[in-house]
């Protein structure tokens, strides 16, 4: 519905984070619509870039912040792990929209305030999109929204398929 009612140029993207096999690029915004001040950090360590990546999301009365993520088709998937909590504690005050590899966007899915799990990222999803709300009329609110990417490597497979059934075990 957001994305229907908004004039041009469209959604204001708080944050963007770009997957690809060699980096992760994450992108912030000022909290202020319409700013072109950014700030850029490419991560290619895996200890940097598969960890915790923490947003601090203040909104006004009946505002919304958006939240990206992105990734061509990754060799190896990635599994996220999204969190919103305000004021320490565990909320539901977002919404998340995934998008397969290819084809049209899922419907539009409440967040649960335990968290929510996106598998497949990179492989069969390739952008999400969280939008944080605030639905109180009289103040502003401020959240914590961490979004945990973790790898999902492959099991080493036996060389010769089966291990042998021949092969003493102790």
């Amino acid at each position: 519905m957001l994305v229907h009612v908004l004039p041009e140029p469209g959604l204001w993207l708080q944050a963007t984070i770009t997957e690809t096999d060699d980096a992760t690029t994450i992108v912030t915004r000022p909290e202020q619509p319409g700013s072109r001040n950014e700030d850029s950090r490419t991560l290619t360590i895996g200890s940097e870039r598969f960890t915790t990546h923490t947003f601090d999301v203040t909104t006004g009365p009946l505002t919304a912040r958006v939240f990206s993520m992105e990734a061509g088709e990754l060799s190896v998937p990635l599994d996220l792990e999204i969190h919103l909590k305000e004021d320490g504690t565990p909320t539901d005050h977002a919404w998340i929209v995934v998008a397969p590899l290819s084809g049209k966007p899922e419907t539009p899915r409440k967040h649960r305030a335990g968290g929510m799990k996106i598998d497949q990222f990179g492989r069969e999803r390739r952008a999400m999109w969280i939008a944080v709300f605030n639905s109180d009329p009289n103040a502003d609110k401020t959240y914590e929204l961490t979004i945990a990417p973790t790898r999902k490597v492959p099991k080493a497979q036996p060389a010769f398929g089966k291990a042998s059934p021949f092969k003493k075990t102790r």
